[in-house]
């Protein structure tokens, strides 16, 4: 059985990895949020820092 990364509750079947309410009280939002990530991306990023 699946388990909520935030909450750690079970998962309904048609949920992924979070539950809408979870999602709303972390990100703010009715949506899970999306980062897109590539190499070139990474590196710039680690080099500003």
């Amino acid at each position: 059985m699946n388990r909520c990364l935030a909450c750690g509750k079970p998962l309904t079947p048609d949920a992924t990895f979070w539950h809408t309410r979870c999602v709303k009280s972390f990100f703010g939002t009715n949506e899970l949020p999306t980062i897109s990530l590539d190499s070139e991306a990474l590196e710039a990023w680690g080099s500003e820092s």
